[in-house]
């Protein structure tokens, strides 16, 4: 375990990779006592270590970087002072001033503990919300949340404009209802944007198009892996990007999914078809130790944010309006076209439907397998130009 100490910046702090067993610990070489401590699995926790009245005191702060290093060394002296002053109480709630400070007791009480996707809220905080981080919180009006949605609409589309006021209505609402804040919610009282039901895929000239793409020289091999993975699988990019050797079996051709990381909660098998099992088996024999099939110098210790890779594959494939998440729609509706029922097309992606749970319940992998080969076969001749033969 590494002990050591280190000018803490944005930079360097992220540079650091998780270690491989046990935890390591860093002391910024600013303020006394004020250490980082990196988990295996990338988390990175700001503590004070503080000798006082004859104790030692280890007093969480928060995790970077949604705690940012300023933050963490203005918290460690202002908690210093308390300890030393003998005025800190042990169970006392940190007073919430700002946005910002609202959002760190959010992601430690609630986020972290419960809830799988506690890091898209992490992104969605530092891409979009982090302009608040020093703004009091009363200061956050019902009018500027409203122009925050509206200008979010318009830059980058209805759905994130209202994924964002979703979490931004929840994070008041643990404000209030948790840590007894006295604030109204600014988002009550906002119309979300309407969203239209996607029905996007890749036909057949622009499948040719995306996998030519794909294995091009502009497209990094790793990226190239990953978005495959996601078109042969059809699993869910969080999925993709958490993805553990420990759960890929490429002998029986299976990928298991935990239920803490999958949508509905169940856990769920994957079918690994050929071109997914090939791509898997070389990346197993140049793994490096890591967990993960996409490993990453990250909080979480994976890929995280493949948005920037995605849009270079779009500009060179001459491709718009294409999302990762229509890749999966691209392996249902080939599935479809080449004559799966809807059954086995919810049982392969994973769809959970009441009305179709006991048909689900008591298929087999076998036609599951059969009808995503069949679907990949078609679509790797139909990128190749080839015609299927009867």
């Amino acid at each position: 375990m590494a002990q050591r100490k280190l000018h803490f910046t944005k930079n360097t702090l992220e540079a650091i990779a998780p270690p491989g067993r046990g935890r390591d610990t860093y002391s910024d070489d600013i303020t006394p006592g004020l250490k980082l401590r990196v988990t295996p699995n990338g988390v990175k926790t700001f503590t004070l270590v503080k000798k006082a009245l004859g104790q030692t005191h280890f007093v969480t702060l928060g995790t970077f970087p949604v705690l940012s290093v300023a933050m963490a060394r203005r918290r460690a002296i202002e908690e210093a002072a308390q300890l030393t002053s003998g005025k800190r109480q042990r169970r006392q709630r940190p007073v919430v001033r700002t946005f910002g400070e609202l959002f760190i007791r959010y992601m430690e009480g609630h986020a972290k503990p419960h809830k799988r996707t506690w890091q898209e809220d992490q992104r969605k905080y530092e891409k979009l919300l982090s302009r608040w981080a020093a703004t009091p919180i009363e200061k956050i009006t019902r009018e500027e949340v409203t122009r925050l949605h509206t200008k979010l609409g318009q830059d980058n589309g209805h759905y994130m404009a209202n994924r964002t006021l979703a979490l931004l209505k929840v994070v008041f609402n643990y404000g209030r209802q948790t840590l007894g804040l006295r604030i109204e919610n600014p988002c009550n009282g906002i119309k979300k944007f309407r969203e239209l039901q996607r029905d996007r895929f890749l036909n057949r000239d622009e499948l040719k198009q995306f996998l030519f793409a794909l294995h091009s020289d502009k497209t990094s091999a790793d990226w190239a892996d990953f978005f495959s993975l996601a078109l042969w699988t059809g699993a869910r990019r969080a999925n993709v990007q958490a993805m553990r050797w420990e759960n890929i079996d490429l002998k029986a051709g299976l990928w298991q999914i935990p239920g803490a990381e999958f949508k509905n909660g169940e856990p769920f098998k994957v079918v690994l078809t050929v071109p997914a099992l090939e791509i898997l088996a070389r990346r197993k024999l140049d793994s490096t130790g890591s967990p993960f099939v996409f490993p990453a110098n990250s909080e979480s210790g994976h890929v995280v944010e493949p948005r920037k890779a995605w849009q270079n594959l779009l500009k060179e494939a001459g491709l718009t309006g294409l999302t990762i998440h229509d890749l999966r729609r691209t392996l249902g509706s080939w599935q479809a076209a080449t004559g799966a029922s809807l059954q086995v097309i919810g049982k392969a992606l994973g769809h959970k439907d009441t009305a179709t749970t006991a048909i689900y319940a008591r298929l087999d992998l076998d036609p599951v397998r059969i009808a995503m080969n069949t679907a990949t076969t078609a679509m790797l001749e139909a990128a190749n130009g080839m015609e299927k033969k009867e």
